[in-house]
């Protein structure tokens, strides 16, 4: 398989898995149906079912002409060209954009069922452990040490100028220098990613808000993808030693994405957020009038930081509190650091 055809079935792999989610996105939670409180059985009503039918087959329909224009576009589009490149990300940001939209007109089909239920929120009794999963994420910084120590005892064998990036077409289109920067850039973004997680376990899981115990239990899949994504970024920061070629590259690249991919599927059914997933909660216990659009959540007299999203899975910052501005500008800095790294 040449590099080109290589790139472009890689490209597809974020596209594929969104879209195989798509169809079951935001659309029902124990007691709440297209971002709308109802009755706890109302789920299995004509109406409800009517909807959610509705929805599936036009989410599907959807799926399947993005990924046909996007095979014909990756198709036909000239190695490395920016149709080339940016057709996956522009795919999953318009079916997403579609099932949002789909999602919304299934809450206005279901708006007029919608229960008013008393807000209630109760304790998990039974104790989740913190303490592994923080120490596991938190020792996926032990291989970033040992590639850096790696780099630096072999630092006269690295080239004074190496490939870091292949286009499309398996031709070399960027090159980094032996230089602090270029050689531990990936260290240092992957050391940031892992306090990162670290930090956002730590947050997740004592953060005030509903649904404690299910969100503990989401630390240890958190934790592995934490060690998926440091095994990327010691890859990234051995090509100067290793001499990597575009082949070898886009299929290190493969195999990490796959088990990134694989690790968030996993993720979904430990967080209890999935859909009809079982909670020790019958509701999410947010009033629907807090909700804005069906994904922002904003109520002052409401104590939790962070409470289940609506639409898609995990959760989503209640802005009425200031910790979430701060944990929001945190992670906005992260990213734009993360980007001058590599």
């Amino acid at each position: 398989m040449n590099p080109s055809t290589a790139a472009h079935l890689l490209a597809l792999l974020p596209l594929a898995f969104v879209s195989l989610l798509l169809p079951w996105f935001g659309q029902s939670r124990r007691g709440v149906l297209f971002g709308v409180t109802v009755s706890l059985d109302f789920a299995s009503a004509p109406e409800a079912q009517s909807a959610l039918r509705s929805y599936r087959r036009s989410v599907f329909a959807v799926v399947l002409a993005t990924l046909a224009i996007v095979v014909s576009m990756l198709w036909i589009a000239p190695a490395g060209s920016r149709a080339n490149s940016f057709a996956p990300v522009f795919a999953i940001l318009l079916e997403l954009v579609v099932t949002y939209l789909l999602w919304r007109r299934g809450a206005a089909a279901i708006r007029p069922h919608a229960a008013t239920i008393p807000l209630e929120r109760h304790t998990d009794l039974v104790p989740v452990s913190t303490t592994l999963p923080f120490l596991a994420t938190a020792a996926s910084l032990l291989p970033l040490a040992a590639t850096a120590l790696l780099l630096h005892l072999h630092w006269n064998q690295i080239p004074l100028r190496f490939v870091v990036h292949w286009n499309a077409a398996g031709e070399a289109n960027r090159w980094g220098t032996r230089s602090f920067g270029s050689v531990f850039g990936p260290i240092l973004a992957g050391t940031m990613t892992v306090l990162l997680l670290t930090a956002s376990s730590i947050f997740i899981s004592h953060a005030n808000g509903p649904q404690m115990s299910q969100r503990r239990r989401a630390l240890v899949p958190l934790a592995a993808l934490a060690w998926a994504i440091v095994g990327l970024f010691c890859t990234l920061a051995l090509r100067p030693l290793l001499h990597f070629t575009p082949s070898t590259m886009l299929l290190s690249s493969a195999g990490y994405i796959a088990v990134v991919l694989a690790l968030s599927l996993w993720l979904v059914p430990r967080s209890g957020l999935a859909p009809y997933s079982k909670s020790t909660e019958p509701y999410d216990s947010t009033p629907d009038f807090g909700w804005y659009a069906g994904i922002f959540y904003y109520n002052p007299s409401d104590a939790a930081v962070i409470v289940p999203k609506r639409f898609g899975w995990g959760w989503t910052f209640n802005f009425a509190r200031p910790a979430a501005w701060i944990v929001l500008g945190a992670i906005l800095l992260f990213t734009l650091s993360l980007k001058v790294l590599i």
